[in-house]
């Protein structure tokens, strides 16, 4: 159900046009985090995005379908030009009564501003060394909010090291989060709970109630759903 949602929620693709691995990547990562925050929040009703790439775009359409008692979705990047296109796109694709709030990623208080009384954090976007997110800013949101953090390429560090160790954590699978993911960067044993798919069953429910971190590095079997609907839609 949650692939065809690229398609129900009208955001069409022009098939000259479609750069098809970039888009496979970019849906299944998008959904990938907000299927996650599904699995572990509970009615959650403001959301806060880091980034305003073409993942975020995915992460809100599949938000419009998984979350249907949202009221607000913050946003922060680096540049201004970023921040009016990412605009526009929320403005086009989501519910007239959202309220949306712009950001500066590296302004302090803007960044108080993007996660106080949030319930989920999808954070999408490298960050300088010297500005990662640390406990003290995760603490800003609700006790019981969830981040999906989807920079697992291996390269990235964007969390202090408390906010996994205070997070009850899942993953695609745990060979590739400790090696490319967020908790490659950890210099202690830092436990995972399991991952995205037994979430998907109902496992960790009890995890509801406080921190979550979905550390993703991605699945093949994302990728083949994402690439079957590309196929069915624009080749038949």
């Amino acid at each position: 159900m949650i692939p065809s949602l690229l398609i129900e929620k009208g955001f069409d693709i022009e098939w000259k046009q479609l750069d098809v691995g970039d888009y496979i990547v970019n849906s299944r990562t998008g959904i990938a985090g907000a299927l996650a925050a599904k699995y572990l929040t509970q009615n959650p009703k403001v959301i806060a995005i880091i980034g305003a790439g073409n993942v975020p775009e995915q992460f809100v359409l599949a938000a419009n379908v998984l979350f249907k008692n949202l009221e607000e979705i913050r946003f922060a990047t680096r540049s201004s030009d970023s921040r009016e296109r990412f605009r526009k796109f929320l403005d086009d694709n989501t519910a007239e009564n959202l309220r949306i709030f712009a950001y500066d990623v590296y302004k302090m208080e803007d960044r108080r501003k993007l996660l106080e009384g949030a319930d989920i954090l999808f954070e999408a976007a490298p960050l300088d060394p010297d500005k990662k997110i640390t406990y003290d800013e995760i603490r800003l949101m609700r006790p019981d909010a969830h981040i999906s953090s989807m920079t697992g390429d291996g390269k990235q560090d964007n969390f202090e090291e408390r906010v996994l160790k205070e997070s009850a954590i899942i993953v695609d699978i745990e060979s590739g989060a400790r090696n490319s993911g967020q908790l490659k960067n950890v210099k202690s044993e830092i436990k995972i709970i399991g991952t995205i798919g037994e979430a998907s069953k109902g496992k960790f429910d009890q995890y509801k109630s406080r921190l979550t971190f979905y550390d993703s590095t991605g699945m093949g079997i994302s990728d083949l759903a994402v690439a079957k609907l590309i196929v069915g839609k624009y080749l038949n």
